[in-house]
């Protein structure tokens, strides 16, 4: 079975490039109707964890598997059976879909409202199991806890 993994480390540019590249492989996996992987030490997990879904409990990744539609292999011997779709992060950077646009908008929007719903709060921990911060605290530190306005966060 097909399956476009995200691997390594090295990725293109910074948090703003990896975000479009993570919905980039989200929709390439829908559009090419084939799982999306993702090996757990890789670019991709780090910047997930960081700002969505920290590891809070005994059954997180099933949870996170479950929410973004994707696997999570923790080693490369659990991709054997597997027909893996290699592509570096400037690839997933570029990939056009052909869905018309307002499929395509429509798509990242769910994308987009799936990580949201699911931004850290300051509880948990990352794949080094370093403590997670809170994705509002920079929100928080500009406007004041109690000024923020709630359509932010509809």
């Amino acid at each position: 079975k097909p399956i476009l993994l995200l691997e390594g480390i090295k990725s293109h540019g910074r948090t703003g490039n990896n975000i479009i590249e993570f919905l980039h492989a989200i929709q390439e996996a829908r559009d090419m109707d084939i799982q999306l992987g993702i090996m757990y030490r890789s670019w991709a997990m780090k910047l997930l964890l960081t700002m969505w879904m920290a590891i809070d409990s005994d059954d997180w990744q099933t949870q996170f598997e479950r929410t973004f539609c994707v696997k999570i292999f923790n080693r490369e011997k659990e991709l054997e059976g597997w027909d893996v779709v290699h592509q570096d992060t400037k690839e997933l950077f570029y990939y056009r879909s052909e869905l018309p646009l307002q499929e395509y908008v429509a798509s990242q929007e769910q994308s987009l409202r799936t990580l949201f719903r699911h931004y850290n709060t300051g509880e948990g921990h990352d794949f080094n199991m370093e403590p997670v911060q809170d994705m509002c605290s920079g929100i928080n530190a500009i406007f004041g806890k109690d000024e923020r306005s709630s359509a932010m966060y509809s």
